[in-house]
């Protein structure tokens, strides 16, 4: 019984790293896919993501978080 239930919380962990790791790589795409001249805003928000935009001439942020 103890040998099922380990193999089930190694599956349950397997998955876990997985989806993890697979939603990672897909915020890491999305600086691959910007063509931005002064880079990319630094501004990350409330929900732990880094803004999108592109970050203006003089400043490290976007049109936006540079208020």
């Amino acid at each position: 019984m103890k040998k099922i239930f380990l193999i089930g919380a190694l599956i349950i962990s397997i998955t876990a790293i997985t989806a993890f790791t697979q939603k990672s790589n897909k915020n890491n795409n999305l600086t691959d896919n910007l063509d931005c001249q002064y880079g990319r805003c630094s501004k990350i928000k409330d929900n732990g993501y880094q803004c999108k935009n592109c970050a203006q001439e003089s400043s490290s942020y976007c049109w936006s978080h540079s208020k």
